[in-house]
């Protein structure tokens, strides 16, 4: 029976905070005033960045994801939009996610804290911040060698998940990190218990990244016929169909980057 992960809760910034870590709360206040000058990315509403912070007297990297609605930048249906994107709590899930993965000791990056702040009871901003992984994504590194031993390598990660009755929610390549010793999964946010449909979605996200990969319907079935024998799980459908639909998801992915090289 593994022991239970240990956490703490307070209220910081007007964040409601779920700490695991021995961080001091003037260290996390610091990293939660710094969260308001990172760049923003290609989604007005969300924030990611990296930040540097000390932990006894020690330099550490820390990787934090911020969700917050900017009013001014959205037209009002589109704002609305947000609000109830934001308001299904994907961070706060992916942190609820890393403290039962830590439970059951799965392969993850280890969480500092992660909570929300709220006003009038709607969820206006969100955060997630865990430990870097210093490592590379399974598809870069199969992109650079084109080593097959990296799609399993995250294969047998996504086994260690659904041994455990958790879906990962969002099962691309990119999301899966090799340290050097070990494949790590991330971005929980979408991440649930493990039903025949959720393992469907899973399986059919990683074998469309597979495909991105390789262009090689052979290697996804390869891949399929190991999950099937390593994990001992059913399939939730006959192979073929998940083969199906992730050669769909495919060639309309191939579809749109035509019309978008046309256009």
């Amino acid at each position: 029976m593994p022991l239970s992960v240990q956490y703490r809760t307070a209220s910081m910034n007007h964040f409601d905070l779920t700490i695991v870590s021995d961080l001091r709360d003037e260290e996390i206040q610091s990293i939660l005033v710094k969260v308001h000058h990172l760049p923003k990315c290609k989604r007005p509403f969300r924030k990611r960045g990296y930040i540097d912070f000390q932990s006894n007297a020690k330099s550490s990297i820390g990787y934090l994801k911020y969700n917050k609605i900017l009013r001014n930048t959205f037209p009002p249906g589109l704002w609305l939009k947000s609000i109830r994107r934001l308001n299904r709590g994907e961070l706060v899930n992916e942190g609820k996610a890393y403290l039962r993965c830590s439970e059951l000791k799965l392969p993850i990056p280890k969480l500092l804290f992660f909570g929300d702040k709220k006003k009038i009871g709607i969820r206006c901003e969100e955060v997630i911040f865990s430990a870097k992984v210093f490592g590379k994504s399974i598809m870069e590194l199969y992109q650079n060698i084109f080593d097959e031993y990296w799609l399993y390598s995250a294969m047998d990660c996504l086994i260690k998940f659904h041994k455990a009755k958790i879906a990962h929610g969002d099962c691309m390549l990119h999301n899966f990190i090799n340290d050097g010793k070990i494949t790590i999964a991330m971005d929980l946010e979408n991440s649930t218990t493990l039903d025949r449909e959720t393992q469907f979605n899973d399986l059919r996200g990683f074998v469309y990244s597979t495909l991105i990969l390789s262009n090689n319907i052979i290697h996804a079935k390869n891949i399929l016929d190991y999950y099937e024998e390593k994990s001992k799980i059913d399939l939730p459908v006959k192979n073929k169909k998940i083969l199906k639909a992730s050669e769909k998801l495919y060639k309309n992915k191939l579809r749109v980057r035509k019309n978008q090289a046309h256009n």
